[in-house]
């Protein structure tokens, strides 16, 4: 699990990600990332927040490089979530474990007080196992 907090609570608009990897390349990235749930919430507790999209659609072809997706709920924090659970089958394509492979996660919105702003977190992760 991923958080971004934002400085205060604020009106979610639509958020963008970009993945870790090129669409129609073959590489290990893709796998490992579908499946992936993407959450606004006022804590760091995924399930006290609005889950804005959850993948069950995506295949190894069709998973874009860059996501975006329209969240319109007030919040403060953007939670990336990816799991895979030990007994449970999930769609071919799949990867065994769920890695978070983001390279940039970009957060549109306005605070209460109106002022637009843009979010914009470079970031980099690395999961050795």
């Amino acid at each position: 699990m991923v958080d971004y907090r934002l400085s205060c609570i604020a009106d979610v608009l639509y958020v963008s990600i970009y993945f870790i990897f090129i669409k129609g390349l073959s590489n290990g990235y893709v796998p490992r990332t579908l499946g992936f749930s993407l959450y606004v919430s006022n804590t760091t507790n995924k399930s006290e927040g609005h889950l804005c999209f959850k993948d069950t659609v995506y295949t190894l072809s069709t998973i874009p490089a860059v996501f975006n997706t329209t969240c319109p709920v007030h919040g403060q924090y953007v939670i990336y979530y990816n799991e895979r659970l030990p007994g449970v089958s999930y769609p071919e394509g799949y990867s065994q474990y769920a890695f978070n492979d983001l390279c940039e996660v970009e957060v549109y919105g306005m605070y209460y007080i109106y002022f637009a702003f843009v979010l914009k977190k470079n970031i980099y992760i690395y999961t050795y196992l």
